[in-house]
């Protein structure tokens, strides 16, 4: 086939390339492909061709491929519904630092879906995907900070940190989290010696 493929990322390539390419192995190929074949775009739509070209790509660690198929197996979007599936995929691209996947496992983890229900394992993600700049996830973080509760215990201070990293952008929340605490040692300190 000539046709141009309609992805934006590989507009200057054709099917036929892409084929190629990921008939030799390349992921990114195979991932682009199995959207093509998902989503009709510069071939007919097939369901079939497009799952198994991402689970190629998935297999040899293309991280959007990953995402793509824990989400739709959490979703039950072209695959049925399978929770465990859709653990163990976005566990794969969260482990590559993929935010998006990070925050997705953290909330299966908090809630026991397609994993053991864990609050240290949800809030671990969380950090993870909040050091990554998920605002959502670093509001989640505030969230069981200020309530606490469940295995995680109060922490008011962590609360505005975390709350301040999703309003301000910032990354780097954890680092700040263990500022303040310091802080507030030592002016803790200081009263106690002053007083």
């Amino acid at each position: 086939m000539s046709a141009t493929f309609a992805h934006p990322q590989a507009a200057t390539q054709t099917l036929g390339d892409l084929e190629k390419l990921a008939e030799r192995g390349d992921a990114g190929a195979q991932s682009k492909l199995g959207n093509a074949y998902l989503h009709g775009e510069g071939v007919a739509e097939d369901d079939e061709k497009g799952l198994r070209w991402y689970r190629r790509a998935g297999e040899l660690g293309d991280v959007k491929a990953q995402q793509t198929l824990g989400i739709y197996y959490k979703l039950g979007i072209f695959l049925p519904r399978d929770p465990a599936q859709a653990a163990k995929w976005l566990r794969r691209a969260a482990l590559q630092e993929d935010s998006f996947s990070q925050k997705l496992l953290a909330d299966m983890y908090s809630v026991g879906e397609g994993v053991p229900q864990d609050y240290q394992e949800a809030v671990s993600w969380y950090v993870k995907a909040s050091d990554h700049g998920d605002k959502a996830a670093a509001a989640r973080l505030a969230t069981i900070y200020r309530l606490g509760g469940k295995g995680i215990e109060k922490d008011l201070h962590s609360e505005h940190c975390w709350r301040t990293a999703k309003v301000s952008g910032r990354i780097s929340a954890r680092l700040l989290t263990g500022t303040v605490k310091r802080l507030n040692k030592v002016t803790l300190w200081r009263k106690t010696i002053w007083a």
